[in-house]
């Protein structure tokens, strides 16, 4: 092969071989550039999903044992009612009134629960469907 044609097929190999240093450069610094925009991007999609599975696991493990135990205060509240009445420390019909706001209490935390419970698993079921 004589030089030209030589030179021909090297540049034919080596394409970059006439870009100028500051092309070369911009080349390089812009792939990395996206490399960095795209790992970024990745990063904050997955911190959303960890976050979703975070505020679902704080609801289910944290906040339904607190509303459970609302409801367990309230039905001790007419246990206490009851042992008062039994006692002669309070007379019978303040103790059933004390019974009745008792249990309507209870029911009312009960419902709140039942609520929560019921749009964490909607949420949960809906987000995986959405996947």
């Amino acid at each position: 092969m004589t030089e030209v044609a030589l030179s021909r097929h090297f540049a034919k190999v080596r394409p970059m071989k006439n870009l100028s240093i500051q092309s070369r450069l911009v080349l390089l610094v812009g792939s990395l550039l996206i490399l960095l925009v795209a790992a970024a991007g990745f990063t904050v999609m997955r911190m959303t999903a960890s976050n979703e599975l975070l505020g679902s696991l704080y609801n289910d493990r944290v906040v339904a044992p607190e509303q459970l135990k609302r409801v367990a205060d309230a039905y001790n509240e007419v246990v206490d009612s009851a042992h008062k009445v039994g006692s002669g420390a309070i007379a019978p019909a303040v103790g059933a009134t004390q019974v009745k706001a008792a249990l309507a209490k209870a029911d009312k935390r009960w419902k709140e629960y039942a609520a929560s419970i019921w749009t964490t698993r909607s949420c949960r079921s809906s987000s995986r469907r959405s996947r």
